[in-house]
């Protein structure tokens, strides 16, 4: 095989190792994009504000427990300062006490307050507010729930993918480095400081117990001298 037939194998062997590497990198990118593209719209799915029937639904049901709340504290105020009282003087004589407002009526209302008082008209103003309010709706809670879900196991299995592409990488050889995904970077170091924990916990263990084994030998009978004298 002449020199220029060598060159020319070599160039056609390069040239199939350069498309592979191509692709190699191509799909890394086409799954980042994917990947990105679903955590996009996972965000999107999460910070939308809900249709205006639900909105009103909450709002009327968080007026309410606050009307409710606020009448009963107030109205045991009110009662027990508008009931008759008396002050003991220091020549021991007693003198009736003025009925007098609470001090939950002698302050700035807080919209609390004014919901506390006035449930009904508070929930007109609400329904006002929300009705005249241009917005886009997203999905209501119950169908945002099933497409959090549906879009989180797509995430989980383009995560799983990109991991098998990079570790199938790494054991090429020579290795082709691909960067793991944030998040599939992340879980992993934590989980290798569990193992590394773990690990670690359990060379302690062995220690303590080879001090112990040293210290009190075991018995003929098999026994830890140890755990039989704890148990005396």
């Amino acid at each position: 095989m002449t020199l220029k037939d060598r060159l020319a194998g070599w160039a056609k062997r390069l040239a199939g190792a350069m498309g592979a590497l191509d692709e190699l990198h191509a799909a890394d990118q086409d799954l980042r994009r994917t990947h990105a593209e679903l955590k996009k719209e996972r965000n999107k799915i999460v910070s939308a504000p809900g249709p205006r029937e639900e909105v009103l639904a909450n709002f009327d049901k968080l007026i309410e427990a606050e009307a409710a709340r606020w009448q009963q504290e107030a109205g045991a105020s009110l009662i027990r300062h508008g009931s008759p009282g008396f002050t003991l003087q220091r020549d021991g004589e007693l003198v009736p006490q003025r009925p007098a407002w609470p001090g939950e009526f002698q302050k700035v209302l807080t919209l609390k307050d004014v919901a506390g008082l006035f449930p009904d008209l508070v929930k007109t103003q609400v329904a006002a507010l929300v009705t005249t309010t241009t917005y886009t709706p997203g999905p209501a809670a119950s169908d945002r729930w099933a497409a959090l879900k549906t879009i989180d196991q797509k995430i989980a299995e383009i995560e799983e993918q990109h991991a098998a592409l990079v570790d199938a990488a790494a054991a090429l050889t020579p290795p082709v480095a691909l960067t793991l995904l944030p998040d599939v970077a992340a879980r992993r170091e934590t989980e290798r400081d569990l193992r590394e924990r773990e690990a670690t916990a359990a060379e302690r263990r062995r220690e303590q117990e080879a001090r112990v084994n040293q210290q009190y030998p075991t018995r003929r009978d098999g026994r830890s001298r140890y755990l039989t004298e704890q148990a005396k």
